[in-house]
C-alpha cells in the first residue's frame, strides 16, 4: 500500500492530519494535471479544492485494484469533465 493510500485509510477512521498529508502529497501534481483540461490555473485550483471536498464529504471507497495517484486523479478528472459540460451550457 503506498503512502496516499495508508493516509486515506487513517483519515477513514478519524486522523484528520493524514488528510493533510494527502493534500501536502498531492496537491502541486493534482493542479497541474487539471490545468491540462481546462487551460486556466485559477480554475484547476478551484478544480482540485472540489476534488479534495468530494474525498472529504462522499468518502469514496478506494481498492487497491490502481495506485492511489491515479485514483485521486481519476476523481479530479471527473471533477474537470464536469465543470467543462457545466461551462458549455452557460457559454
Amino acid at each position: 500500500m503506498d503512502n496516499g493510500a495508508s493516509s486515506y485509510r487513517r483519515f477513514l477512521d478519524g486522523d484528520d492530519e493524514a488528510f493533510v498529508e494527502i493534500i501536502r502529497d498531492y496537491k502541486d501534481g493534482l493542479i497541474l494535471y487539471l490545468n491540462g483540461y481546462v487551460s486556466n490555473i485559477f480554475v484547476a485550483e478551484e478544480l482540485m479544492e472540489e476534488t479534495f471536498v468530494k474525498l472529504v464529504t462522499k468518502k469514496p471507497k478506494y481498492t487497491a485494484k490502481h495506485t492511489f495517484k491515479t485514483w485521486l486523479y481519476t476523481i479530479g478528472r471527473h471533477v474537470a469533465v464536469d465543470y467543462l459540460r457545466r461551462s458549455k451550457r452557460v457559454s
